[in-house]
């Protein structure tokens, strides 16, 4: 799908499904991704780039899962969740958020979320032009395993009021702004590395 609306735009219940696979999805105006879910999104394979505003955005109650997934020089943020569950294996979520360089975004941003989770294994976030991750305004728990955050333009990571955070066997590196900028929120941290953070 290429220089359309939209990509994938629409509504799932929670008795319903989508699923994508080995697809490519870029420069679209409104979008790679744009739905409310319930129900289980899972995309294997596939590229979202290019786009003017979200690579992905997800609201609702549901869960998103990505199966070796790009999401790479979207205007605004990669990934958008609002208050959705996100499981991403494998996934890279690059240069995005520079549209506006005056007002720059992250590369994974969420709301709400209270019981929700996020997790990220064997994952990549780098080069964003704000935060990597922007998690200031999420309730829920975020797990981070095995994964990568770097050169983002500010920290790599912030948040802010989290159930929970753990970090498991990650390299946090050249971000220029602080390597994680966490605030009332309990911390688990295991064999991670962390280096050469500006801030």
């Amino acid at each position: 799908i290429e220089q359309a609306l939209g990509g994938f735009l629409g509504e799932g219940t929670a008795a319903s499904k989508v699923w994508i696979e080995d697809g490519l999805v870029k420069r679209t105006s409104g979008g790679g991704l744009r739905l409310l879910i319930n129900g289980e999104v899972e995309i294997d394979r596939t590229t979202f780039s290019g786009h003017a505003p979200w690579g992905i955005l997800v609201r609702g109650s549901g869960k998103l899962v990505l199966r070796d997934v790009a999401i790479k020089e979207n205007g605004w943020q990669g990934i958008f969740l609002g208050n959705c569950s996100l499981e991403a294996i494998d996934t890279r979520i690059q240069d995005n958020g520079g549209a506006d360089p005056e007002y720059p975004l992250s590369g994974l941003s969420a709301v709400g979320g209270r019981g929700q989770k996020i997790e990220l294994w064997d994952s990549i976030i780098e080069g964003n032009a704000q935060h990597g991750l922007n998690l200031s305004g999420w309730e829920g728990v975020l797990e981070l395993h095995r994964s990568e955050i770097s050169g983002n333009k500010t920290s790599g990571l912030w948040a802010v009021g989290l159930e929970r955070v753990i970090f498991e066997c990650l390299r946090v590196t050249r971000n220029l702004g602080a390597g994680a900028t966490i605030e009332k929120t309990p911390v688990e941290i295991w064999a991670t590395f962390f280096a050469d953070n500006i801030g």
